[in-house]
């Protein structure tokens, strides 16, 4: 057997597993863990799940191991809604993980032990209920075959009061298949100490080491209705004083006040110690309890269950919800994170395109030729006068408008910004050649003009100092 490095592994399951995210440990036997776990998968795909692990302490172990495939190949050969669905079985680094639905709700042996801790009973209707969906769905089980239609005999061996789920719903599902079976493959020291609490629900010939079949089941559910409706167990006593009594004749049963005769009568004939003279099959038995008895709705089994666990339920799918949404910003940050190439284009600085005004100017010059006109790119406005008359310039606006000449010529070139967003162009840039600009024409004629007429004062200045 191989044990874990940390031996505080088996007490606090890891973050991760895989592609599973761990939330918080749903709970424990002994020798496997049950996580509620976020699946994650393609394109932020992401489910709440529980997943099903071997404890570190026997993630090794041959037999275990073993056991986990017999479970989920059975389990993944159902298809009934009074057994538990499971999704997978994958391994990661080793470790064997069934992934399972999510079930809302407690099973059978948690919801009597809260009745009782209020000090109520559990209805006998209600515990019918619970032992007629167990019953129908371990038919199915029970009528599982081979690819060839040949009936692959599978027997659960572990029936009992915390092996059968009551959900949200009210529907009860019958949980842990085929992990007897597997245990029968162990010595007989190991098979005991597994089975340890499980020994009150072991039909007569499930101890005497004898053949098994469906029946063998059947007597398992009956001790369970007898303890939910009692709320006590059928067989009292030590594990070596039950295992005596049910190896040498009829299980000894102080019958409780709390059966009534006809659910006596029902139950007495489930526990018979001889097989053949039981009920032959667990459809039968569902059948015979719906006929001759009041069995409670599902709905009645949901309010009963909301009365004791009601803020448990809601804190569990509060806590799964929480990460849900989390995921799922997560994923949708990934989805819109900038690309490589958007990236480089944010981190470009801002070019501005030959024909804008540049901030705090005054004057704006086409940045294109008629020829070459592109497209107005949207919210751009367009003046209603492109040029201006030479009698409205004045000293300042020639400076401005030369300053804004010599900020575009150290400007590199880029196309007016059709899409909003601008980039850096990928090829060289060629300047197109200038056009006559009116305005451009006159500031040229009054520069030259004013050239003359100071050209002309200063001469006279000199020819006056020269006289």
């Amino acid at each position: 057997m191989v044990g874990p490095a940390d031996p505080l592994a088996s007490l606090f399951p890891p973050s991760q597993l895989g592609r599973y995210q761990v939330l918080e440990r749903l709970g424990a036997g002994g020798m496997a863990e049950v996580l509620v776990c976020i699946r994650h998968g393609a394109a932020g795909f992401a489910r709440a799940v529980a997943v099903k692990r071997i404890l570190p302490f026997a993630a090794g172990d041959a037999g275990f191991r073993a056991m986990l495939r017999r479970e989920a190949a059975i389990a993944a050969s159902t298809d009934h809604p009074s057994c538990v669905r499971v999704d997978e079985l994958e391994e990661h680094e080793g470790e064997l993980l069934l992934s399972m639905e999510l079930l809302y709700g407690l099973d059978a042996s948690a919801l009597l032990a809260r009745r009782k801790d209020r000090g109520e009973a559990l209805p006998p209707a209600v515990a019918l209920r619970i032992g007629v969906d167990a019953l129908r769905g371990l038919h199915h089980v029970h009528g599982l075959a081979d690819g060839e239609g040949r009936p692959l005999g599978v027997v659960h061996r572990d029936i009992s009061p915390h092996n059968v789920f009551v959900t949200e719903s009210g529907l009860s599902k019958v949980l842990d298949f085929g992990i007897a079976t597997a245990m029968e493959a162990m010595d007989r020291d190991t098979l005991t100490g597994a089975l340890k609490g499980k020994f009150r629900y072991m039909a007569p010939e499930q101890v005497l080491l004898r053949p098994l079949d469906a029946r063998t089941d059947l007597w398992a559910v009956a001790a369970s209705l007898y303890e939910l409706i009692a709320g006590e167990p059928a067989l009292r006593g030590s594990m070596i004083e039950v295992l005596d009594a049910l190896r040498d004749g009829p299980p000894p049963i102080d019958w409780s006040p709390a059966i009534t005769p006809d659910v006596r009568r029902l139950l007495e004939r489930a526990l018979a110690a001889d097989p053949a003279d039981r009920v032959a099959t667990a459809e039968a038995f569902a059948d015979e309890i719906e006929a001759g008895h009041e069995v409670a709705s599902h709905r009645v089994v949901a309010q009963l269950l909301d009365e004791v666990a009601a803020e448990d339920m809601a804190a569990l799918r509060r806590r799964v919800a929480v990460a849900l949404r989390t995921e799922e910003r997560l994923s949708d940050s990934s989805e819109l994170a900038p690309t490589p190439s958007e990236e480089a284009s944010a981190e470009a600085p801002p070019v501005r395109a030959l024909g804008t005004t540049a901030p705090g100017k005054g004057l704006a010059t086409p940045a294109v030729s008629p020829a070459e006109e592109r497209p107005t790119a949207p919210g751009r406005k367009v003046a209603a006068r492109d040029t201006v008359a030479d009698d409205t310039l004045a000293p300042a606006a020639l400076r401005d408008a030369r300053d804004t000449l010599r900020d575009e010529e150290r400007s590199p070139l880029a196309e007016p910004p059709v899409p909003p967003v601008r980039t850096r162009s990928a090829t060289p840039s060629v300047r197109p050649k200038a056009h006559a600009d009116p305005a451009a024409g006159g500031t040229r004629w009054l520069a030259i003009a004013l050239v003359f007429v100071l050209g002309a004062a200063l001469g006279w200045l000199a020819g006056g100092l020269w006289f």
